[in-house]
């Protein structure tokens, strides 16, 4: 069985790679033939593929092993297919950066996936010390998560000079179809044409308490498209942007520093209406929260926003631009419930009172859930997070069960003389 799940993982791996890394993107040539080869943190957003790069060999390397194949012979043809990407991407397919950076992120990935594979039998049946270990290092790395995410979510700006752009061309991507008839920051005018900002414009940028009041002529496009920007040395820092029907407001966030994601509000429907309708905009950063609200002549007043916090960590991974909208509590959910997973499972077997090692666990989830935000000066966790959390318990209480169910049948005498 395990030899049929290694040989699924590695074809399904195969090709998720391959979709992933050899579509080509003709949009972005000019943008990958200006990236170094040698580049190892490559982009405003090179911290985000670096992680992803690693992931993405996981599944493939982890599949491989189970299969049969010897931990260095896995590596080493993670690393082939890497290469051969990258030679691919480099002459072949056009707009995709070919970077060592990928293939060193992308050999570790295959070593991590073949020591998880042949780890396999300590993680699934682990021994009563080594459970105890598991347990408490897999808590830690999750409490050191989220407090990560809350700082790396928290506003911060970029020293040097800011500027503002009106309807900026990005290289690979339509200008705004529409017109930018006025953009203010708090009352100050947003100065156009990468004219510099005032120091306390940028000073409430930083800060994270600011106000952007757009007024705008709609118009749709099926791409990304810049409509008012304000940019620091290393790229965006905040803006207002436009994709379809639907405007994103980008706020200025510390993840900046590791050149990790930045996710936006989606402002869904904002640009539905017929092009050249006025449409007044005004999106807010309060720091822990972001907010905006929109109207134009024929439709009244609406507002949308999203609470920040630290179970929102996946937002700053997202392999693509993301913008939080309606799904992003059931993400999080997932999310939470994938981390509590496993401490679920390992729990039942540490040995001794049982009632002792689950309070310490329900310790561990209120302060990752309920005390991390408030400590951080985010909002109360909603209920969807308690209960994301609380089922990943449950699913890995419920698997353990399982495991020693099957492992009992596969013991007893009957099961022994039909074999």
């Amino acid at each position: 069985m395990s030899r049929l799940l290694g040989r699924f993982l590695a074809c399904a791996g195969f090709l998720v790679i391959a979709v992933i890394t050899l579509v080509p993107s003709p949009q972005q040539a000019l943008a990958s033939r200006l990236t170094p080869w040698w580049c190892l943190l490559c982009g405003e957003h090179g911290g985000q593929d670096v992680v992803n790069n690693v992931l993405l060999f996981i599944p493939f390397a982890l599949g491989l092993r189970l299969a049969g194949l010897p931990s260095r012979a896995v590596v080493a043809t993670g690393s082939l297919v890497s290469l051969s990407v990258e030679l691919l991407q480099w002459g072949v397919v056009p707009g995709r950066d070919a970077s060592l950076s990928d293939l060193l992120t992308n050999t570790i990935g295959s070593l991590v996936g073949a020591t998880l594979a042949s780890r396999g039998l300590q993680l699934l049946w682990p021994t009563r010390t080594a459970v105890v270990r598991l347990a408490t290092s897999w808590g830690a790395l999750w409490l050191t998560v989220q407090i990560g995410s809350a700082l790396l979510l928290q506003p911060w700006g970029p020293a040097d000079q800011l500027r503002g752009f009106w309807a900026r061309r990005v290289s690979g991507h339509p200008r705004f179809p529409g017109e930018v008839v006025s953009a203010d920051l708090s009352g100050t005018p947003i100065p156009t044409d990468s004219l510099p900002l005032n120091p306390e414009m940028a000073r409430q940028i930083r800060a994270g308490r600011f106000d952007l009041h757009l007024r705008l002529r709609s118009g749709r496009s099926g791409k990304w498209s810049s409509v008012v920007e304000v940019l620091g040395p290393r790229g965006s820092v905040t803006a207002i942007e436009a994709i379809g029907g639907d405007l994103a407001f980008q706020s200025p966030m510390r993840s900046s520093l590791l050149r990790l994601g930045r996710p936006a509000l989606r402002i869904s429907g904002a640009l539905s209406s017929p092009p050249g309708t006025e449409l007044t905009l005004v999106a807010r950063d309060r720091g822990s929260t972001l907010e905006a609200e929109w109207t134009t002549s024929s439709t009244p007043t609406q507002r949308v926003w999203q609470a920040l916090g630290p179970s929102l960590g996946w937002s700053l991974l997202a392999p693509f631009r993301y913008t939080y909208g309606w799904e992003t509590s059931i993400i999080t959910m997932l999310w939470l419930a994938a981390w509590l997973l496993p401490l679920g499972y390992w729990t039942p077997h540490v040995s001794g009172r049982p009632y002792i090692s689950w309070a310490a666990v329900l310790l561990l989830l209120t302060l990752g859930v309920g005390l991390v935000p408030l400590l951080t000066g985010y909002p109360p966790a909603k209920f969807s997070e308690w209960l994301g959390a609380l089922l990943g318990l449950v699913a890995g209480a419920a698997g353990y069960r399982c495991t020693t169910y099957f492992e009992a049948r596969c013991d007893s005498l009957s099961t022994r003389e039909s074999s």
